[in-house]
């Protein structure tokens, strides 16, 4: 159920989601396949799944390249691409969630370090960087923001690949940038990134009704369904934008 706490750290989001101590304290509720830490693991399975399969079904051959997994989180994206065959480089700036990142890792082809965003200074060292829920909470102004795409774009080789998730939205959903998914787009654009394709997932109101209680798969998967269907029809109360790009 969503606590006064909750409600409270996103009132106060700057000071609270830009701190790596939240994400240290939440990082002990993370699961293999989950690509967030709800109550619900079966919701964070089916998750992590819809935006694996947008993000692998963009990046097709990775066998080899230099990539950079960019808030990795406890590595979810960086296991999986290291089992394609990609040297992986995974930061993020969460200690405890590079933590388990390790201990949860037995592929020697990725690294993990603790690091932020606004530290990354590689200049054309990738062939790929993935950045899963970042930007939106990493910077708190559209100046911000430029400074980290700069930094991505200048890390990326000539023709490199960039797949991105963000939470773009101007209202209380909102982690702490508050961006629509078109001034974003125009954000990438100015930077020196074309962008190739665009995708909305994750209904909010099923997160909402889901995530926070056990239910059984199959009632979850049942909800689940029906709100991706729902989001087709309605694509403003998507949660996640997903952006593929390729650096010009």
């Amino acid at each position: 159920m969503i606590t006064w706490q909750m409600v409270r750290d996103r009132w106060n989001r700057e000071a609270v989601y830009t701190k790596p101590e939240f994400w240290d304290d939440a990082a002990k509720n993370y699961r293999d396949t989950g690509t967030n830490i709800w109550v619900n693991p079966h919701i964070n399975e089916l998750f992590h799944d819809l935006e694996s399969g947008i993000v692998h079904g963009w990046i097709k051959d990775c066998e080899n390249a230099e990539l950079l997994d960019l808030g990795c989180g406890a590595g979810r994206f960086s296991r999986e691409f290291a089992k394609r065959g990609a040297r992986v480089t995974a930061v993020d700036f969460s200690s405890k969630s590079i933590d388990i990142a390790r201990r949860m890792t037995d592929a020697s082809n990725v690294q993990y370090r603790v690091g932020s965003v606004f530290d990354l200074d590689a200049e054309n060292a990738y062939d790929i960087v993935v950045c899963a829920k970042v930007l939106t909470i990493a910077c708190k102004d559209k100046t911000e923001l430029r400074q980290c795409l700069a930094k991505i774009r200048r890390a990326l080789k000539p023709g490199g690949q960039f797949a991105s998730i963000e939470m773009c939205h101007t209202n209380f959903s909102r982690r702490v940038l508050a961006i629509t998914f078109a001034d974003y787009q125009a954000e990438l654009k100015a930077a020196g990134f074309e962008v190739l394709d665009t995708k909305v997932a994750e209904f909010i109101p099923t997160r909402m009704a889901l995530a926070f209680f056990e239910f059984p798969r199959w009632f979850t998967s049942l909800g689940f369904k029906a709100g991706e269907f729902a989001v087709k029809l309605l694509p403003i109360m998507s949660d996640q934008k997903f952006t593929y790009c390729r650096r010009t």
